[in-house]
């Protein structure tokens, strides 16, 4: 570079006049010699084209040095930087000469400048102008602190070595607008305006305006929200604009890959690494899990691209190291071992449990009822089992259903009596969000989680009429309406059916729908009290024994032998229940092992009431050979009941009926609760 320094001594330095007065001696002289002459301030290292722009850019003032020079050598260009430098000796520091009229005008166009400047440099938005070489001439204050640089040590450098991916040179060329772009700088999300600066149709540099819209109310609340999300998300995140620029990777991504600070601001064709996500740029369509390798480290990646208003905006891709995938898989792999272990030794357990095997009798009726039973899991018929409370309803279904093809599939139990009548209907068939006041999430019903199993229908003779209407359609068409579903939803379920009531008479009263009964009644299944089956008795009390020993930790051998035709002699209105609920209360109190007379209730073992027990004679007096109406007798045995046991269900259990039965009996014979 050939140079020429030069005092300036005009009284007001270089403003806008004399910059106009260089810069048409400059333009005389360049295509004269055909020599670009440059020109610098002493003290800087950048040199800058000589326009109005750059001059007054550089505010030089009396008695500051300048440099001139040129990058072509010859004479030529000596000659030039000799004539550029004669003239700003003779002509230019000479200009205190002007008339009083001059010195005004100069006085108002200065004042004018530093207005302007002024303005620009405390404007609350960004500013960067560049001269026709792509040099920075000006940068304001917000720019600088937006950029986090120094903007008078900018001045007069190639913008490119400020914002290495600045598309304003681009204006210089196209000399085309281009308003409201997003620009994104680090954190920050910035709208930007660029423009040419045109003088008499002539472009002399471009400029670009820009703020950050992150910093607005409502903008700033879910920008900030959304770098939290970003923060705190595990999935390593890049984000990628519309050019290929890299502009954000989250705090994940950083701490995985060393080199991911220094890709932010570079463009993702400069690096092979980025295959994934330069594939999706080009072709604009997501691809999905590819692995891939990055800085020595295995990655899943899925690339996205950002369509906004149906424009391309660039892309997004998340990640996720396969080391810590394989750890979820290692741990998801653990639990579902574990998972199918319980689950397994639950099955065991269920279907131990459920099996003929653990059915005790050996009375002819028990050995019929089972191999009905055994008949009956063979298929997916409905059954319907009828016996009193305490016969063991629930353990013949669940034995069949642990015996038939659906034994690995769910077995939902569902008492009819137990749920009050208005949640019968979204217990049985669930509801969907939203169907009514307080569902706020959708439940799936009883049907739905026993599809494809067997479900169990307790005491289906205490469910309403309205929901029995419900339940025949269920059966007829095998699917279900959860409450607020829009379409029906097909099922495959077995039913068993159990209850203590005699539904025939049901019937007859109005309070059974004969069609339910007869679409319930395919196999039915009658199991007998245990009054009728007393040979059972000896094992069962054996069985009991065992079962209550191991769950109470007791040491009880056996039973009295004399005790045992006491147990055969009671009634057993609360059938098995009864029997092992009394066989616990003798364990509890046996101070041996062997349970003996005196561990027993005195109702069972007292003499008075076996031999009454054991006497043929009638219970009912006859008088006169006249026989009063059965109502009257039974209207007579429930008060003494009610007299002697106070409560509907202790009542019930002495007569082998439910207390509910008891109730609507009181309230027909206008029998009072004592």
């Amino acid at each position: 570079m050939i140079t020429q320094e030069i005092k300036i001594l005009a009284t007001n330095g270089i403003h806008t006049r004399i910059a106009a007065m260089i810069v048409n001696k400059v333009a005389q002289i360049s295509n004269k010699s055909h020599v670009q002459l440059y020109i610098k301030k002493v003290g800087l290292k950048d040199w800058l084209g000589i326009s109005m722009l750059a001059l007054v850019s550089l505010k030089i003032k009396c008695n500051e040095s300048i440099i001139i020079g040129a990058k072509k050598s010859g004479d030529e260009t000596i000659e030039a930087l000799n004539e550029l430098k004669l003239y700003i000796e003779t002509v230019i520091n000479k200009s205190d000469n002007a008339t009083t009229s001059m010195n005004s005008i100069d006085k108002f166009i200065e004042e004018s400048a530093i207005v302007t400047d002024q303005i620009i440099s405390e404007s609350p938005i960004g500013i960067i102008v560049i001269d026709l070489n792509s040099n920075i001439i000006n940068i304001n204050n917000y720019a600088s602190n937006i950029l986090n640089i120094n903007g008078k040590e900018c001045i007069g450098k190639d913008i490119y070595k400020i914002l290495p991916h600045s598309e304003l040179p681009k204006i210089l060329t196209s000399k085309d607008k281009e308003l409201g772009k997003i620009l994104y700088l680090g954190n920050k999300t910035c709208t930007i305006n660029r423009s040419p600066l045109l003088s008499h149709d002539k472009i002399i540099g471009a400029v670009a305006v820009f703020q950050d819209v992150s910093e607005l109310v409502g903008v700033k609340e879910v920008n900030e929200k959304l770098q939290k999300i970003l923060a705190s998300s595990h999935d390593l995140i890049c984000f990628v604009d519309n050019t290929g620029v890299i502009n954000y990777c989250n705090p994940a991504y950083k701490q995985c890959f060393s080199s991911a600070d220094s890709e932010i601001g570079k463009n993702i064709f400069d690096m092979p690494s980025h295959n994934i996500i330069i594939q999706c740029f080009k072709d604009k369509k997501k691809i999905e899990n590819v692995l891939q390798t990055k800085d020595g480290i295995d990655v899943m990646t899925t690339a996205e691209p950002i369509f906004i208003d149906n424009k391309f905006n660039g892309v997004i891709s998340t990640s996720k190291p396969v080391n810590e995938l394989k750890e979820l898989m290692s741990k998801l792999q653990k639990s579902q071992e574990e998972l199918d272990y319980y689950k397994d030794e639950l099955m065991k357990h269920t279907s131990l449990k459920g099996s003929f095997k653990n059915i005790i009798g050996v009375s002819k009726a028990m050995h019929n009822i089972l191999f009905m039973c055994e008949k009956a899991s063979r298929t997916t018929s409905t059954v319907l089992i009828q016996g009193e409370s305490g016969t063991g309803k629930e353990l013949i279904a669940s034995a069949i259903h642990n015996n038939s093809p659906r034994k690995g599939k769910p077995f939902i139990r569902v008492n009819c009596a137990a749920i009050p009548e208005n949640l019968l209907e979204s217990e049985l068939f669930g509801y969907k969000k939203g169907a009514f006041t307080g569902a706020l999430k959708h439940k799936p019903g009883k049907f739905q989680l026993a599809d494809g199993g067997t479900i169990f229908l307790d005491e289906i003779g205490d469910m309403p009429l309205s929901m029995q209407a419900k339940l025949l359609r269920v059966l007829q068409e095998k699917e279900i309406d959860s409450l607020g579903g829009l379409k029906p939803q097909k099922i495959d379920i077995r039913v068993i059916a159990a209850t203590n009531r005699i539904l025939p008479e049901m019937i007859e009263n109005g309070t059974f729908r004969e069609d339910l009964y007869y679409r319930l009644n395919v196999v039915s299944i009658s199991l007998p009290s245990l009054k009728d089956r007393k040979e059972d008795i000896p094992i069962l009390v054996e069985h009991f024994i065992s079962k209550i020993n191991e769950s109470l930790h007791t040491t009880v051998t056996g039973i009295d032998q004399n005790v045992l035709p006491m147990l055969c002699n009671y009634s057993w209105p609360g059938n098995i229940r009864e029997l092992e609920n009394i066989i616990e209360r003798a364990i509890n109190l046996c101070d041996g092992h062997i349970l003996t007379a005196r561990d027993f209730p005195s109702y069972i073992c007292s003499k008075t009431h076996t031999a009454v027990r054991n006497q043929s004679q009638n219970l009912i007096n006859v008088y006169n050979d006249e026989l009063l109406p059965f109502e009257e007798y039974e209207k007579q045995i429930i008060e003494l009941a009610m007299k002697k046991y106070k409560s509907y269900n202790k009542a019930g259990k002495a007569l082998g009926l439910t207390h509910r039965t008891i109730s609507l009996k009181c309230q027909k014979y206008g029998i009072d609760k004592q």
